[in-house]
């Protein structure tokens, strides 16, 4: 994909990393699964308010495995981060939070809250199951292009371009996630 803007990364050590909800909410080295070699913990799925398992678990069947549901409750992401953000500030790799989003105003009402949280990199989205990948491409490249046209933009964007307001990088994700 071609971006009209330059692309920041996340540089990583290593193409491996877990799936989210594969192995909890926050990195345990005594767990199952060695993380030596991981680049980055990703977070089971956290939701901005708690929600109840779902019942009963799901099981689809097809060539090669299965994908089970089991339905977890969420503790929701005040809970979570107050259970979880000492791990995640102690953690050997980054932290990547899996965040459920039903909407745009819940994103915006998220961000604040993950602003502070330190050895949190970075936020992987969980979009309502309706919304196609297409949309949701457009939804954030719209709020990507929207947030530039308002000039409230990071340092690297403010730097090139007359009249822009540089704000953090949290702050330019919450612009974002408004003008979307």
């Amino acid at each position: 994909m071609n971006l009209p803007w330059p692309n920041p990364s996340l540089e990583l050590r290593s193409p491996w990393m877990n799936a989210a909800g594969s192995l909890g909410f926050a990195p345990d080295p005594r767990g199952p699964v060695s993380l030596e070699g991981f680049a980055a913990f990703v977070t089971n799925p956290i939701s901005l308010r708690p929600r109840k398992a779902a019942s009963p678990p799901h099981m689809l069947s097809f060539p090669g495995g299965v994908l089970l549901h089991t339905g977890h409750p969420k503790p929701g992401l005040r809970a979570a981060i107050k259970l979880y953000a000492s791990s995640w500030a102690r953690a050997t790799l980054p932290v990547i939070l899996h965040l459920l989003s039903d909407d745009a105003k819940s994103l915006r009402q998220a961000m604040p809250r993950l602003e502070e949280l330190e050895n949190v990199l970075a936020i992987e989205l969980g979009l309502e199951n309706e919304i196609r990948a297409a949309e949701a491409a457009d939804l954030v490249l719209q709020g990507v292009g929207r947030a530039i046209e308002a000039r409230r933009v990071t340092h690297d964007f403010a730097s090139q371009m007359e009249g822009a307001t540089q704000v953090s990088c949290s702050r330019f994700g919450e612009e974002i996630v408004a003008h979307m």
